[in-house]
């Protein structure tokens, strides 16, 4: 794949169907938001439930509810919460999708530098996998997003020899993965959300950060 350097920044591209109705979320700079959970059915099979957030603004005059197909617009975004990094897609635009007949689709190019140092690692059934955590600046903004993710494979392989600091462009799927959380006196069962690698490519490194 050919990627972009000057059009490639933070960009969601998803179809799917809404499970959980709008709920309230917050309020900022006078602006009411909402929240609301996709869902997106990969090719396998297995389906995606994913966070969305959306803005009184972008929703309009339109009422959507459980059920509804919809395509999405907009940005992988990320808050603290609970000593952890949280990710959802950030609604800039959406639309009805008025036929049952549609196919789900979930792209995801991504723009940013590796802030952590990649974790390589295989699996029971000796499959690679490298984790990483990747920091997108948001546009005219001095804050950034904090985007978990993993590659699989050959992608594996090629992202354990980034250092911190290297800029790359990615384009992959945003997605949804149970797992169990050992605590002291019972375990419990988790989702993580993550953007999984398709493509990836290294453009550049930030000395200063490859210096913290």
């Amino acid at each position: 794949m050919e990627f972009s350097k000057d059009k490639v920044d933070n960009s969601i591209s998803i179809k799917g169907i809404i499970k959980e109705g709008l709920k309230f979320s917050h309020t900022a700079y006078g602006i009411d938001f909402y929240s609301f959970k996709l869902g997106v059915k990969r090719k396998s099979g297995y389906e995606d439930i994913l966070p969305v957030i959306i803005s009184e603004n972008t929703i309009g005059d339109k009422a959507y509810g459980v059920g509804d197909v919809v395509e999405l617009i907009g940005r992988l975004r990320s808050h603290n919460a609970d000593s952890s990094v949280n990710v959802y897609i950030f609604v800039e635009q959406i639309n009805s999708i008025l036929t049952s007949n549609f196919e789900f689709n979930n792209t995801v190019h991504i723009r940013g530098f590796v802030c952590k140092k990649p974790i390589f690692r295989s699996t029971p059934k000796n499959r690679v996998i490298t984790d990483m955590v990747i920091a997108a600046n948001r546009q005219n903004s001095k804050k950034s997003d904090y985007i978990n993710t993993i590659a699989w494979g050959s992608r594996a392989v090629e992202s354990k020899e980034l250092g911190v600091g290297d800029e790359i462009i990615i384009e992959g799927r945003f997605q949804s993965r149970k797992y169990t959380k050992k605590l002291k006196t019972c375990e419990k069962e988790k989702i993580a959300y993550e953007l999984s690698v398709l493509n990836i490519k290294k453009i550049g490194s930030n000395a200063k950060m490859n210096n913290h």
